[in-house]
Formats: C-alpha cells, sequence, structure tokens
C-alpha cells in the first residue's frame, strides 16, 4: 500500500486514501481492508464521518456510513469548474471544497497559473456554494492533510490566503489581498 491520506473515526474506522486514488477501509474487527470506491481526489473527516470527493470530471462528493459502509451522495459536481486538483478541508464548522486549475503558459518563462475556487457544502440543498473570500482563514493544503487556522490566531498579517504544503505546487503560497 502506498499511502496518499489516512483518516482515522470512532468506532476505530480507518480510511486511507491511496496513491493509485482508491479509498480502502478497515474497521475494528475486520481482518481485510475493504476496498470501497476508486477515483477519489481527497478525503476528510467532517462530523465525525469519512467523506470523499471523486477525482476527473464527476467530482461528485459522498459519505461513507460507519456502519455498513454505505455510500450516500453529498453534492453533484461543481458545475463550470474545470479544476485539476480538489482538496476537502473543514474550516470553522463547515466544509470546504478547494478547485484547482492549473494553466501552462508555453513562454520562455515557463510559468503556470493557479485558479482556485473554494465552496463551502450546503448540506441542506446537496450543493457547493462558492466563496468569494475566505475572510481571516488561511487554509493548509496537502496530499498528507490539510486544515485551517484563524490568521489572527496564527500570528499572521492577513487571512484569506492557501498554503499549499507537501510540493504540491513549487510555488508554495497564495494569498489576495480582497
Amino acid at each position: 500500500m502506498f499511502p496518499k491520506k489516512v483518516v482515522a473515526v470512532t468506532p476505530l474506522v480507518l480510511a486511507i486514501l491511496l496513491d493509485n486514488n482508491h479509498l480502502v477501509l478497515l474497521r475494528s474487527g475486520n481482518e481485510r481492508w475493504t476496498d470501497l470506491l476508486t477515483f477519489i481526489q481527497d478525503i476528510c473527516v467532517f462530523k465525525g464521518r469519512i467523506y470523499a470527493v471523486e477525482a476527473g470530471g464527476k467530482t461528485r462528493t459522498v459519505t461513507i456510513g460507519l456502519e455498513d459502509l454505505s455510500v450516500r451522495l453529498v453534492a453533484n459536481r461543481v458545475l463550470g469548474r474545470p479544476g485539476d486538483i480538489k482538496f476537502l478541508v473543514e474550516s470553522e464548522g463547515e466544509l470546504l471544497l478547494v478547485d484547482i486549475e492549473e494553466t501552462f503558459y508555453f513562454d520562455s518563462s515557463l510559468e503556470n497559473a493557479l485558479t482556485i475556487h473554494v465552496f463551502r457544502l450546503d448540506e441542506k440543498e446537496k450543493e457547493w456554494v462558492e466563496l468569494s473570500s475566505l475572510r481571516d482563514r488561511i487554509l493548509f493544503l496537502g496530499y498528507g492533510c490539510s486544515f485551517s487556522v484563524s490568521a489572527s490566531d496564527f500570528s499572521a498579517a492577513k487571512g484569506n490566503c492557501v498554503i499549499f504544503m507537501d510540493d504540491v505546487f513549487e510555488n508554495g503560497r497564495i494569498c489576495d489581498n480582497g
């Protein structure tokens, strides 16, 4: 197994997102891993449940039933967003989806640009609602883990930032003054 991300929830359920984008789970008392989902981009624990977002064009978000390993749709794909990379992260009691599109410019500088959109989950409507700002929040995103902090609690000059870990992108940090 080559884990990309590992999460654990009670009652002692261990979920591993493998490097090949398969989600496998092991419940306490079981001797074998259950290969549950394929084409998964990211996983997280939110409100004591495992959430997973699909990779590619589908990008549905699902939650996994801990008792019976049932898969339940939480939100359909984000319409009109061609993002190549997606992260799930809890922030101030809300589940956020960070959708990143990487555009390459083939000029002499060989620069690339990132377009980042952040959405919050509207659980009642089962849809992602785009945020215009993170306000005081800083999102730390990485393949191993993702989390959010308050800029004021973190002694940072400003919020509304995304900081990439795990060498996700070479430039590492993206902040917006707006």
